[in-house]
């Protein structure tokens, strides 16, 4: 039998006080491999913020973890 490795991704729709609690335990746990944020143009800039402070962030995690997360990965949502 081969072991396979999956490699998750989530997306964030909104990035308020529960959205960022959420994707520090998504960070902190190792949940996902690859995290996107998809906020209204008024608030993107604190996504942005967000997504530098979790990717600072994944240097103290123990075990280490590895992430794909930038301000690549924060969208501004358009109607």
């Amino acid at each position: 039998m081969t072991a396979t490795k999956q490699h998750k991704k989530v997306i964030l729709v909104g990035d308020g006080a529960v959205g960022s609690s959420y994707a520090f335990a998504l960070v902190n746990q190792g949940i996902a491999q690859e995290l996107g944020i998809i906020e209204i143009p008024q608030l993107f800039e604190k996504a942005v913020g967000d997504a530098l402070d979790l990717s600072h962030a994944l240097a103290f995690t123990s075990p280490k973890k590895s992430m794909q997360l930038n301000t690549k990965t924060v969208r501004m949502l358009t109607l």
